[in-house]
């Protein structure tokens, strides 16, 4: 069964998929505007207002990871820290 650690995590790769294609949006319509347009502006501070929400999202993800990963070591003991499977007197050697 999926733990509430990995939903959390989907769901947040989710949403950050989606800001992201979101983000990519506004700065191609950016792209195609001249400088000085008013609807430039508005773009830009949209576009920074959604980077600027994804920063703590993005870390937020990172430390979910870092706990998922650590969870998982913790079940699987005979991983090292790349994930290589050891048998218990080799566990030291890498």
């Amino acid at each position: 069964m999926t733990s509430d650690l990995e939903r959390d995590i989907h769901a947040t790769a989710e949403d950050m998929t989606a800001d992201a294609k979101r983000l990519g949006e506004l700065e191609e319509a950016k792209s195609l505007l001249d400088p000085d347009d008013p609807t430039a502006r508005a773009l830009a501070e949209e576009a920074l207002t959604l980077a600027r929400m994804m920063v703590p999202k993005a870390a937020l993800e990172l430390d979910m990871v870092i706990e998922a990963a650590s969870d998982g070591r913790q079940a699987n003991p005979e991983r090292d820290r790349h994930g290589e499977a050891h048998s218990p007197n080799q566990r030291g050697s890498t």
